[in-house]
């Protein structure tokens, strides 16, 4: 249902004169319930190496919410986090 919203929603968007880049990301956004930070979102780049942008989407989500990247690394199998604040 909300996949169907997003692509409807897109679909919409002019086309814009400037470049557009796009990001291959995945972002999730909780309402944590605290007075501090209550608005988070999970950050997941699948390709670090060519992330042309990133930095200006993260900014952009740090108006309004507390970014975290998050990484997966294949090799020991673990997800790390990291505040984009830091």
């Amino acid at each position: 249902m909300v996949e169907c919203l997003f692509d409807q929603i897109v679909s919409s968007v002019p086309v814009a004169s400037q470049d557009v880049v796009a990001l291959d990301v995945e972002s999730v956004v909780v309402d944590t319930g605290r007075s501090i930070d209550r608005r988070i979102a999970f950050v997941w780049v699948r390709d670090l190496g060519n992330a042309q942008g990133l930095g200006r989407y993260l900014a952009a989500l740090e108006q309004c919410l507390a970014p975290y990247l998050v990484t997966y690394r294949c090799v020991s199998r673990w997800l790390s986090l990291r505040s984009c604040s830091q």
